[in-house]
């Protein structure tokens, strides 16, 4: 049935509320189990970076599988800061030994985008006389005060496994020898490590918290692509060829537009201090966002639509020239008829029956003013 013609605040409010989306940016991993799985990090293949590989089990937790064939619960994810926190492995059952020797504790690839980062305090114990000697070469301290006797003095498990055991040492992760190693635990060295994120050394052990390691990545480069339709799902952008790797092609942002690693999208560029470049203001075609969300098309005056029983919309054999004020469209040039249909397709994926198919509202948002950016770029 067709309904009568919408007043431009009636159609804004039907797309904002058609934003409540869960559709995220470029090839997101779906969730693993209840946890989100943030770009770029990869479950498998056809999302994220395959260069950020992470393991989603059948239970719906996550892992992180290190270079040496250990793997390790992930406990926390946080995108923004680029960083995952790992459970570490703990003792073997009534011995001083880490679970992990036989694969000498927790090691990294050089060649991937992870590192461990300045924040984890390391415990190493039951070290032998050479184990003792060469760590105390490398700025451990292995004093017979140090920080590793009042763990095993304040930690019942600890103290029970490692009865007896004087030679111990401790050391904050980060320098250049642990950059890509939490402990590399071996029987002719030290047998068992403990490690725990942002330590405040002044607290008592019963204090310290969960053990945790402090993995960071990257921020990932933009999406590899072999054929144009590899970048479809990055708004924005082409598959060019990367000017920083020979051979190879990347989805790269459109002029004037940059890569957003963190949300993986085609942003507005930043002048100096963080501040929008200016960009022109005589643009005949545009009356404002009325509230951010796919009005322009429009810009004051009304939009005729016919809306399915799905809430889709339907513009049957029209025209957008139809569909649209002839008042409007007086004098109005090619670029900005390209970009009237580029906002149209916008507006048409805002109403989409399932939610997965929708965007969320800062993606439309940042397409809207991607597009708008085009515009008053252009001659």
């Amino acid at each position: 049935m067709e309904l009568p013609w919408l007043s431009l605040t009636t159609f804004t409010l039907f797309l904002l509320l058609s934003f409540s989306s869960t559709a995220e940016s470029f090839k997101r991993c779906p969730n693993c189990g209840s946890t989100r799985v943030p770009y770029p990090l990869s479950t498998g293949p056809g999302c994220g970076d395959p260069d950020y590989k992470i393991r989603c089990d059948n239970r719906g937790s996550l892992w992180f599988d290190t270079l040496n064939g250990s793997t390790n619960p992930i406990k926390l994810i946080d995108p923004s800061g680029q960083r995952f926190v790992l459970v570490p492995p703990g003792f073997e059952r009534n011995t001083c030994v880490s679970v992990d020797i036989k694969s000498h504790g927790i090691q990294l690839d050089p060649n991937l985008p992870f590192n461990v980062s300045s924040s984890n305090t390391v415990i190493i114990m039951n070290c032998t006389k050479d184990g003792l000697d060469g760590y105390m070469s490398q700025g451990f301290n292995c004093s017979d005060n140090s920080l590793c006797h009042k763990f095993l003095n304040g930690n019942p498990e600890a103290r029970a496994k490692c009865r007896g055991v004087s030679s111990c040492c401790w050391y904050k992760t980060g320098a250049s020898v642990n950059t890509y190693k939490v402990y590399r635990a071996r029987t002719d060295k030290c047998t068992a490590y403990q490690s725990y994120m942002n330590l405040d050394l002044t607290m008592p052990v019963s204090k310290w918290g969960e053990p945790a390691v402090e993995i960071l990545w990257e921020a990932p480069r933009e999406p590899v692509c072999k054929i144009p339709g590899d970048c479809t799902d990055l708004v924005n952008s082409v598959c060019s060829v990367d000017p920083k790797s020979l051979g190879q092609k990347r989805c790269l942002c459109k002029k004037g537009l940059q890569w957003d690693s963190v949300n993986a999208v085609c942003e507005v560029k930043r002048c100096a201090e963080g501040k929008k470049c200016k960009r022109r203001s005589n643009l005949p075609l545009i009356g404002g966002l009325a509230g951010g969300v796919g009005a322009i098309l429009i810009a004051g005056g009304v939009m005729k639509m016919i809306i399915s029983k799905q809430n889709r919309i339907v513009a049957g054999n029209q025209s957008l020239a139809e569909m649209i004020d002839p008042v409007i469209l007086k004098g109005v040039t090619e670029v900005e008829m390209e970009s009237m249909k580029e906002l149209g397709d916008l507006a048409e994926r805002c109403v989409k029956e399932t939610r997965q198919s929708r965007p969320t509202m800062k993606a439309a948002a940042k397409e809207i003013e991607s597009i708008l950016q085009g515009l008053a770029s252009a001659p």
